[in-house]
């Protein structure tokens, strides 16, 4: 099914992090991918001579870096010999970082000839600092709760418990993981280093595994791009997803028959207007409508939320009313010094923000400005 595509270019992604997200907490991103085998290195050099991110070649580990590494990855598989499987890790970054950096490495990247297909996925990595051990069952509460709509935003191959990315609610190991995290103390047996929880997959599409060796917790779910705008949507879905559950996260609390209607109020990034969502800001839009498009994509019309209009304000129009509006601000200011005027005089008020708004939209309106 073909709808409307929303593009979240860098600066409303750095909107989106100053404003929408956590800038403190650090993410970490692996992006499993193609590339040609003969473009490897020169890859490799164009990231390094950006002189926005430092990307080395390694040998396949789980080492936290403080550089961008790629490793060869057996998992993913290509009839085209000529295409070699790969894994780039992201060092440990806060949202702004994040985005800045990452949007180097996918215009790099996609400039080669690189590819995804249904053996990638993308990992987010959101740093659980602070978390007690019950915070990590309220993240499981609610990550549950929410598992049937974040599915129809994901590709078939990732919905529900496939075996190569786990559903955490149709998953008996990992409810018995959570319980075990929870009488062993998760956050005391980190603090002491005794590693991962015993004998449980991190093959799901909520991985606690990581809280052990990394102090995070790994999303799993998504497919995977090499896309700018899906990849910023789903860090910020799931870092808000992660922070909500600071506090307790009842199962049972279904507002309204529509999982992804709930899901986004939950987010607070909209609120209900009728049997519709409004975005609270037009970060706040272009982040819902995403997901929402996504929904769509994948054939579920039947339970995407409607949301409403929200005007862009990068748009021409707004860029001009902004700049009418401005240029009588500025014109009152220099009426009422010219008067001498002080406080709530008649001039003042006549000359009020909301009068010199009204006349600012009539004068656009009839095209005078």
């Amino acid at each position: 099914m073909t709808t409307e595509r929303t593009e979240i270019n860098l600066e409303q992604a750095q909107d989106i992090a100053s404003n929408l997200m956590d800038n403190e907490r650090t993410i970490g991103l692996e992006l499993e991918c193609f590339i040609d085998r003969s473009q490897y290195q020169s890859f490799i050099e164009d990231c390094n001579n950006s002189n926005r991110l430092t990307i080395r070649d390694e040998s396949y580990n789980h080492n936290t870096r403080g550089h961008w590494k790629i490793v060869h990855d057996a998992s993913l598989g290509n009839r085209n010999s000529d295409m070699r499987g790969i894994e780039i890790v992201s060092p440990p970054l806060k949202a702004k970082d994040l985005f800045l950096q990452l949007n180097v490495l996918l215009e790099i990247l996609n400039s080669y000839n690189s590819e995804v297909n249904k053996t990638c996925g993308l990992h987010c990595h959101h740093s659980l600092e602070g978390f007690k051990a019950k915070q990590l069952q309220y993240l499981v509460n609610h990550f549950v709760k929410n598992e049937s709509a974040i599915d129809t935003m994901l590709a078939e191959s990732r919905r529900g418990n496939q075996e190569s990315v786990r559903g955490f609610k149709a998953c008996q190991s990992n409810k018995a993981l959570l319980t075990r995290m929870i009488r062993q103390d998760a956050v005391q047996s980190r603090a002491e280093g005794q590693g991962s929880v015993n004998g449980v997959s991190r093959y799901t599409k909520l991985n606690l595994q990581s809280y052990s060796r990394y102090g995070t917790c790994e999303f799993r779910g998504y497919q995977g791009t090499l896309d700018f705008t899906k990849i910023v949507v789903w860090v910020a879905l799931t870092q808000n997803i992660t922070l909500k559950s600071r506090t307790k996260v009842k199962q049972t609390n279904i507002k309204y028959n529509n999982n992804m209607f709930n899901l986004l109020l939950s987010t607070g990034w909209a609120t209900r207007e009728g049997r519709n969502l409004k975005a609270k800001s037009f970060a706040c839009h272009l982040l819902c409508s995403h997901i929402i498009e996504r929904q769509l994509h994948f054939g579920f019309s039947s339970v995407a939320p409607s949301l409403d209009s929200f005007e862009n304000p990068y748009s021409d129009s707004m860029l001009k009313r902004k700049s009418a509006l401005k240029a009588m601000l500025d014109l009152r200011e220099q009426i009422l010094n010219a008067e001498g005027v002080r406080g709530h005089n008649a001039l003042s008020e006549f000359l009020s923000n909301e009068r010199i708004a009204n006349t600012a939209e009539r004068l656009l309106a009839d095209n005078l400005l």
